[in-house]
């Protein structure tokens, strides 16, 4: 088999702030400038590693490295690379502390710094490459508090998703039915009723290569869940939404969504994909708007545009004040809020030589790509 292989590239230093007990600590993202990346081959399961952290009653900490399809082989460290083999790398503060020959290791106290860390796990084959999948090292990154004297040290953050709507030149119907907007075709439309689907929303860490994953997280929502766990910054990750919701296109509201328990260090990005609901048959919508649309001096005629199309992009997380992309740290929590477009909604859309599945297309694309998602 035909093994691919790439350096991993260096990261950027990163700023965690708002913490009762932190101020002004910072730490490198963790380059590893000498391991290749290997991708796992497509034909074995991906290897998955969780990091489990204890504090310790006499010093330190006990860390536990819970690993699927993944087998610690120390008596072949240095060897030739064999598929689901080898061993961890483990770093604090970006630098490298220990090779990890086993599931378990004890952590001294004299290791961390005075309050918040940054422990990285990777894990490695037997020649000290990075096992990786689409060119991102297969491990996990996460903060510790190394003032906890009693169970668990890991820091932990609340993610909050909102949903919104920006009107922009839409404006409710004077009938009070609906709402009505002029596209960029210079169809004048009436929206009385709908309904979008959102498959998934998930923020994307920012050690995550943005390129390289969009279409692996893309494919990665259609397979089986017990196929990998992953990285954390692969899918599925504890970020993503628990289950599809639906907003009502024709009576568009702003309403609270769900909140994510989350101990990835910081979010860059966010996957936004709207689709048919999980489980649902291949003919269920994920679009679905009906109204009646006009252009100048003609008269007026009904559309209804149903389709069960796929649609997602990764969409930088930007700050809700300034509207700049921004790395949103988990320490006090992250606030995110998924702003679509009304005024742009049908922009693309030729109702009268486009079908309902090339309408829902359009729809799809402006609900997602005219999407913001803005945090605090």
């Amino acid at each position: 088999m035909r093994l691919t292989t790439r350096r991993v590239a260096p990261g950027r230093w990163l700023i965690l702030v708002g913490l009762v007990f932190v101020v002004g600590v910072v730490w490198p993202q963790m380059p590893h400038p000498d391991h290749l990346v290997v991708e796992v081959p497509h034909d074995r399961p991906y290897p998955s590693v969780v990091i489990e952290l204890e504090a310790d009653p006499v010093d330190g900490y006990n860390l536990h490295l819970v690993t699927r399809n993944f087998e610690f082989t120390p008596e072949a460290v240095n060897q030739e690379l064999v598929a689901n083999q080898g061993h961890a790398h483990l770093f604090l503060n970006g630098a490298k502390v220990a090779r990890l020959y086993s599931a378990w290791r004890h952590l001294p106290q004299a290791l961390f710094e005075e309050g918040v860390n940054r422990l990285e796990v990777v894990l490695n084959a037997n020649d000290h490459s990075t096992w990786g999948i689409a060119g991102e090292p297969i491990g996990e990154e996460l903060l510790t508090y190394s003032g906890a004297t009693s169970g668990s040290p890991i820091v932990y953050g609340d993610v909050s998703y909102r949903s919104s709507w920006f009107w922009g030149r839409a404006k409710a119907h004077r009938s009070g039915r609906g709402w009505r907007t002029t596209n960029d075709l210079g169809y004048e439309v009436h929206v009385r009723a709908g309904r979008v689907v959102t498959r998934n929303l998930e923020l994307v860490p920012c050690h995550a290569p943005s390129g390289s994953m969009s279409m692996a997280r893309l494919l990665e929502l259609f397979r089986p869940p017990a196929v990998h766990a992953g990285h954390a910054s692969m899918l599925p990750n504890a970020s993503r939404i628990s289950k599809s919701f639906e907003d009502d296109l024709g009576d568009p509201k702003p309403r609270e969504i769900e909140v994510r328990r989350v101990r990835d260090p910081e979010y860059c990005q966010a996957h936004l994909l709207v689709a048919r609901p999980s489980g649902t048959a291949p003919s269920a919508s994920s679009v679905e708007v009906s109204g009646t649309w006009k252009k100048k001096g003609g008269g007026r005629s009904s559309f209804e545009i149903d389709g069960g199309v796929a649609y997602g992009e990764l969409k930088d997380l930007r700050a809700l004040s300034g509207g700049e992309p921004e790395a949103q740290s988990i320490i006090g929590g992250v606030r995110v809020e998924l702003r679509r477009r009304l005024d742009t909604l049908f922009d693309g859309v030729d109702f009268e030589t486009m079908d309902s599945a090339a309408q829902a297309n359009a729809v799809a694309h402006s609900l997602v790509g005219d999407a913001e998602l803005l945090a605090n």
